[in-house]
């Protein structure tokens, strides 16, 4: 079982198709070197996480992004291969990828990009009949904000994009969106295709910068192949909307499009897009969660700066990074989001889960 109705998003933690209930997964940096994977047997009675489960020895990563694709291994498994991307210190991003079953052995790691400053944040779309990509942002040394995407049909070529005017980033996430496309669903199947990604970084200057990628009015043209692709929209938390927050973010968030505000078209009435859920660390420790309305499909785009609620401040350690999924849990029509949360050169994180009450749980150490 997938995310429920959550569309793709680039962080340290997805919900696998591994089991009944659907796995929770975990790639973080480990202190000595390396990169650590952590599961959690949601079919197993008080949910376990098991692991360190190490590999990549002799690098020292900033972040790592994980992703499970649609590749396998081995063909009558139900769970895809996992696929990683991480940061070395030096700013080499490197890829590395697991088999589906089997010995379930890492493979890797194979150098993709260079000149990077943050963690990379890795989204996917699913197997569709336009082929699959994956798409990749990270911080630059040249431009602040480089894009990447990598297409699996019929041949798999890693494609860089325009990035944004020069900005010290210190943390990204990306959400592939249903927004901006006719379906309001918030799924796979129909988020980031033809919907807008949407990228989260947090500046060095402690605000958070929104961007959004999209379906634009000219043909951007990368290694001869174009795209209609553009960058449509940018405003910043703490300098366009609460202005009380200047300052007041550190480290890597996470964006995501859920499923609370969703509305399936009818007739004589619209459809509505699910809301984007944000979550930011806090300076002073915590984190603040954002949430935004997003918008009735074939009507014009509200502008990245209107809509969004909150924050919410949820108490904890002063934390690095972040990361957010809406999962297949819950006692409501809506899965329930949880959290990873961790500081650099933790052995493990912190788990957070919030209810169908809107009330946040944890921190609850895995180390």
């Amino acid at each position: 079982m997938a995310e429920k109705r959550m569309s793709p998003s680039g962080g340290f933690l997805i919900q696998s198709r591994e089991g009944n209930a659907g796995n929770f997964e975990v790639v973080i940096p480990w202190s000595d070197s390396g990169l650590a994977h952590f599961g959690r047997a949601n079919d197993t009675p008080g949910f376990p996480w098991l692991g360190p489960f190490r590999f990549g020895a002799g690098y020292h990563y900033l972040g790592a992004s994980v992703i499970e694709s649609d590749f396998k291994e081995h063909p009558d498994r139900d769970l895809g291969n996992l696929e990683v991307l991480a940061t070395t210190s030096s700013g080499e991003v490197h890829h590395y990828w697991r088999e589906n079953g089997g010995a379930f052995r890492w493979n890797g790691p194979f150098r993709v990009f260079d000149r990077a400053t943050t963690a990379p944040s890795l989204a996917y779309t699913r197997q569709t009949v336009a082929g699959s990509s994956f798409y990749v942002v990270a911080g630059n040394l040249d431009r602040g904000l480089q894009y990447w995407e990598r297409r699996n049909q019929p041949t798999i070529m890693w494609i860089p994009w325009d990035g944004t005017a020069p900005t010290v980033f210190v943390g990204m996430s990306l959400a592939l969106t249903a927004i901006g496309a006719a379906s309001p669903h918030a799924e796979y199947s129909e988020a980031g295709v033809g919907g807008d990604h949407i990228v989260a970084a947090v500046s060095n200057d402690g605000n958070v910068h929104l961007v959004v990628e999209g379906v634009g009015g000219h043909i951007h043209v990368e290694n001869g192949i174009p795209s209609f692709r553009n960058w449509l929209d940018h405003a910043a938390i703490g300098v366009e909307m609460f202005f009380e927050l200047h300052g007041q973010f550190r480290g890597r968030p996470s964006l995501i499009q859920g499923d609370y505000n969703l509305e399936e078209p009818a007739l004589f009435r619209h459809g509505h897009y699910g809301n984007l859920e944000l979550i930011v660390p806090a300076a002073r420790g915590g984190f603040f969660h954002f949430w935004r309305i997003s918008g009735i499909p074939g009507y014009e785009r509200q502008k990245i700066s209107w809509g969004w609620g909150g924050p919410v401040k949820v108490s904890g350690p002063i934390y690095d990074e972040v990361s957010m999924i809406q999962s297949s849990f819950s006692r409501s029509d809506h899965g329930n989001l949880e959290v990873v949360a961790r500081h650099r050169d933790q052995m493990g994180f912190d788990f957070y889960w919030r209810d169908e009450a809107f009330a946040w749980h944890g921190p609850f150490p895995v180390s």
